[in-house]
């Protein structure tokens, strides 16, 4: 199958699920508990008098009283005390711009009541939003944050709801960098107050680096659906103190502990008495309604309630779009209503508009105005949720334009490759500008029928009401230039705008009708691809250039043009993850190779280069191309993330050469030269068939004696297809036979002790480091003391593992002191890599006993008290070279693979001698690791032999014991498929260790 084919059909697939009906206009109005409750809907102030206030003591005022009124917040305020909202009150941010902060808002003994369109940030005093003997009240559209890095109890809750308070929802809004979010019920104290009320529905919310509390709630209901989860240290939903939670429709991604839990215990960092050991309450009950996305997160059901569907109608967004519709729709400014019927009044226009709003009228269609404005027809549907359907829009709804571009209308019948052909472009520049095209026919193709032929250029040719400069984005005359002025700004400049904490480029550009070309084009410090990023706090920027300050068609960002771009002297500045290519752009030629672009630069003395549509970004040394965006194919994929589980049609293509500059070329299996000024004088090809990685690579730099090389596409997805259906077969077999456990009893881990060897270097300390600091009990056994002071639950003890009589004297001081270890996690290891001549008898003898005999004196020591308890975890680090010995290698690969006869008899012996098989246990994999281990032997990271950072080995092997799992875990994923390597053809497997033999060289002891 064709590259064209496999992504033109892809994009296919997901224009046609984008959002459409899930997304309607109902959605952003109140429903759940708010709407659907005994007392009637929630409707805060309607009817009553509109108030805008700007200060802290006009907002006070404006609350008070119980008479219905909306107030509306414009500005910042820092409050006093906290604000006592009354009852029959809508409270409502206008625009991007209210702010709360100095003290939170109260409701109590109040009724319907609506918060809505608020960014309420660090509140010290107590919660964000504290809802108390209160009823219908509505929370929506917010957002709050704080500091997670100030520990778990320097901030309270986001929004408490307490006191008997009923019939609430809380729905799309962003909750971020905080520790205790939102709690439901108070303590025990109240439960026969609390019992038959505290009914909530928590919906498209967005939660994003939390600790816990999304929502935790005791004695009560709580409805939760279709909110999106990223990265929660301990428990996001914890239903406790025989509360009930409804879960359906949620994802969980990145690294989030526990997704739900009914489990009584409350962790020492949600104890409300801090208790070092957790608090004991009651266990709650969870049902599951429509499918969840758990992601890596595990789930801890411990008894089913009698919660099974939600007395109300509603309707659910499907799972797959969840994190699209979240982010999308969650937080402050993300509100699109239509006119009330019988109004004539237009809605404000989407402030997350960067380019022009056009109010729909009767007859419009997403056709008609992509002839209109000459930009893409899809690109209005995808881009605007709140279009139904392309060929029957509601009127008077804001839609927001993408870029210009040269337009072309597909035919019946047209295909990717027959409008290619008409383009003059080839398969892939076409799918670069318009990623949602079908391959195939287009005769029922939904979202009309103009296409990009030309990269959008950010340009709009349009009338601008220049009597109002607030509806203009040029001014009329030039203003005296501010002190805090960015030094580069344009100085022909009539509006400046200076930059605050928090600040964004959608608000700043929707502010201001800007678009994101004459921004950048008037402020040549901010780069056009990392907006945000370039803007600096207190500086001002010029938001209004005259007319004459900049050239008619002024440069359109520098990501849609192709070209080579330069960064100067700054290329340690792209060193960052998730950076993407920046600097001036230094030449716009006409559309480019990858490589051509590569020579162009080269023989430039350019160091750094790029190409178009978003394509291009820095991964420290290294230049990965990945034209996937995040929020259509939900991949994470992107620079600096390391993802590897995209699919097989969504890696990225690279090419390696031996100045680490990347190109990609995807035509053929290509060798590509280098000589006296880099520049690339032309190719050979390797005309054969299944070509590995190493294979390509030893013909082009041993053979051919070239500097690059790189795979044939079509071929790189079918290995990649085949590979990943036998990984993912595998996973699934290793998750059924080995992670199955029916009496396991729960981790508790506030009693929990690890003990872990080497836990004062590499790997090691960073594993210590990080169960210490999640208040786990953790043991380190090291013959050198640590490098820094360790926190109070982690404990150092110097032991020769060598000794089987120093470990025993050791772990019994432990079990006085300290308790049984129920996690022993064997790291210690040496590697000496040298010639097997070089190699004297002592230091063979020192690392067969660390490396492999310590793991037997240990395991003996204590494992008797986890087979009493029939509750343990031993995990053996290993090594990838367990599987695969190279020159200079060979007692270290002696020893690792040693570790693994000694992890599966381990485990044949709890299984089938001691009838133990709740005793977990687990072997590692590590790759190469930049840690002192190997730092004499090799310290240069390449593609072929990656160096990972030890908090990412460490991170990892610390998530798989949290979680419970057992098993194999391979330190990078992919490198699994190593495993297999002994079922190789003997010739292959030579090759393979062939190809590192140059990996090891010894430079000094």
């Amino acid at each position: 199958m064709k590259l064209s084919s496999v992504l033109c059909g892809v994009f296919a697939t997901l224009a046609v699920a984008f959002p459409k009906e899930y997304l309607s206009l109902a959605t952003w109005g109140v429903e759940g508990y708010a709407k659907d409750n005994p007392i009637g809907i929630t409707t805060g102030g309607k009817g009553g008098k509109t108030v805008t206030v700007t200060t802290a003591e006009e907002l006070v005022a404006a609350v008070k009283g119980t008479e219905p009124k909306i107030v509306k917040l414009k500005g910042k305020v820092t409050l006093p005390s906290r604000l006592k909202v009354g009852s029959n009150t809508s409270l409502i941010g206008v625009g991007l711009t209210a702010h709360i902060t100095g003290a939170g808002v109260d409701v109590y003994h109040g009724d319907n009541v609506i918060l809505q369109n608020l960014k309420i940030t660090h509140i010290l005093d107590n919660d964000c939003i504290t809802i108390r003997n209160s009823t219908r009240v509505w929370v929506d559209h917010n957002e709050f944050a704080s500091d997670i890095n100030q520990g778990p109890d320097h901030y309270d809750g986001q929004v408490d709801i307490i006191r008997a308070s009923d019939w609430i929802t809380v729905s799309w809004n962003y909750f971020h960098d905080h520790w205790k979010s939102s709690l439901v019920g108070n303590d025990a104290t109240f439960r026969d107050l609390d019992f038959g009320h505290l009914h909530v529905t928590y919906h498209h919310n967005y939660w994003r680096n939390m600790g816990t509390r999304g929502p935790a709630g005791r004695f009560g209901h709580q409805h939760i659906y279709n909110n999106l989860y990223e990265d929660f240290l301990y428990q996001a939903i914890h239903s406790r103190s025989d509360n009930q939670v409804l879960v359906e429709g949620n994802v969980f991604r990145g690294n989030t502990s526990e997704a739900l839990s009914t489990y009584g215990l409350v962790i020492p960092m949600d104890s409300p008495n801090t208790c070092t050991c957790g608090d004991e309450e009651l266990d709650g009950y969870a049902n599951l309604g429509a499918k969840n996305d758990w992601g890596k997160a595990g789930v801890n059901i411990t008894q089913k309630g009698n919660f099974y569907k939600a007395d109300y109608k509603y309707k659910l967004t499907p799972l797959k779009l969840v994190p699209t519709v979240a982010k999308l729709g969650a937080g402050v400014g993300r509100i699109w209503r239509l006119p009330e019927k019988g109004k004539t009044q237009p809605p404000p226009p989407p402030v997350a508009c960067l380019s022009h709003v056009h109010v729909s009228t009767a007859n419009d269609t997403c056709e008609s105005l992509a002839l209109e404005y000459s930009v893409s027809s899809a690109e209005i549907f995808i881009n605007n949720p709140d279009i139904l359907q392309c060929d029957d829009m509601v009127e008077d709804v804001p839609i927001c334009l993408p870029f210009q571009c040269n337009t072309y209308q597909v035919k019946e019948n047209d295909t990717c490759a027959s409008v290619s052909e008409s383009l003059g472009i080839t398969i892939k520049d076409f799918i670069s500008l318009n990623p949602w095209s079908s391959g195939g026919a287009y005769k029922d193709f939904p979202f009309g029928k103009l296409v990009c032929s030309t990269p959008s250029d950010g340009h709009y040719n349009r009338t601008i009401n220049k009597s109002d400069p607030a509806d203009s984005n040029s001014a009329d005359e030039v203003v005296p230039r501010p002190e805090n002025a960015d030094p580069v700004a344009n100085p022909e400049c009539g509006r400046w705008y200076t930059v605050e904490e928090g600040d964004d480029c959608r608000s700043v550009l929707g502010q201001h009708d800007m678009s994101l070309s004459l921004f950048t084009a008037a402020n040549p410090s901010v780069s056009a691809s990392n907006c945000t990023m370039s803007l600096i706090p207190g500086q001002a920027y010029c938001v209004g250039p005259t007319k004459n300050a900049l050239p008619e068609s002024y440069p359109p960002p520098a990501y849609s043009r192709h070209g080579c771009y330069f960064s100067g002297n700054q290329i340690q500045d792209f060193h960052r993850p998730t950076l993407a290519l920046s600097g001036p752009r230094l030449s716009h030629i006409k559309p480019l190779s990858i490589s051509s672009c590569q020579a162009y630069c080269l023989s430039l003395s350019l160091p750094v280069f790029g190409l178009q549509n978003r394509d291009t970004c820095i991964c420290d040394d290294r230049l990965r191309m990945d034209s996937r965006r995040d929020e259509i194919w939900g991949c994470e994929s992107r620079c600096g993330y390391g993802k590897e589980d995209c699919g097989p049609d969504q890696r990225p293509m690279e090419v390696f050469s031996s100045y680490q500059l990347l190109a990609v070329e995807y035509a053929n299996i290509g060798c590509f030269e280098s000589k006296e000024e880099y520049v690339l004088l032309g190719k050979d090809y390797m005309e054969w068939g299944n070509s590995t990685l190493e294979e390509c690579a030893n013909f082009c730099t041993v053979a051919l004696e070239t500097d690059y090389f790189a795979l044939q596409t079509k071929f790189l997805l079918g290995v990649i297809s085949t590979i990943s259906i036998c990984f993912i077969i595998n996973k699934i077999l290793n998750r059924i036979i080995l992670y199955t456990s029916s009496t396991a009893q729960p981790w508790d881990w506030s009693k929990e002790i690890v003990l872990i060897t080497g836990g004062s270097g590499g790997i090691g300390s960073e594993m210590v480091n990080k169960f210490s600091r999640r208040n786990i009990t953790v043991i380190s056994f090291d013959i050198h003391p640590p490098k820094s002071t360790l926190s109070t639950n982690a404990h150092f003890y110097k032991v020769d593992v060598t000794s089987p009589h120093g470990i025993h004297e050791a772990t019994e001081q432990v079990r006085r002191e300290i308790g049984d270890p129920t996690v022993l996690i064997n790291n210690d290891g040496i590697a000496l890599g040298k010639d097997i001549l070089a190699c004297a008898a002592d230091q063979i003898k020192q690392m067969v006993e660390i490396n492999l005999l310590a793991h037997f004196w240990l395991v003996q020591e204590l494992l008797p008290s986890m087979i009493k308890q029939k509750h343990g975890h031993v995990v053996t680090i290993a090594s990838v070279a367990s599987f695969i010995t190279i020159a200079s290698n060979i007692d270290y690969s002696c020893t690792k693979a040693g570790l693994v006869a000694f992890h599966e008899g381990l485990t044949q012996d709890l299984k089938h001698r001691y009838n133990a098989r709740d005793v977990l246990t687990s072997i590692v994999f590590p790759y190469w690791v930049r840690t002192p281990l190997i730092q004499n032997l090799t310290t240069h990271s390449t593609f072929q032999d990656p160096l990972q950072e030890p908090k990412e080995a460490a991170e990892a092997i610390v998530d798989h014991v949290l979680k419970g799992h057992r098993g194999d875990l391979f330190l990078p994923g992919y490198t699994g498929l190593l495993s297999g390597i002994r079922g190789f053809p003997a010739w292959m497997q030579e090759m393979i260790r062939d190809s590192k033999a140059s990996v090891l060289r010894e430079t000094s002891f």
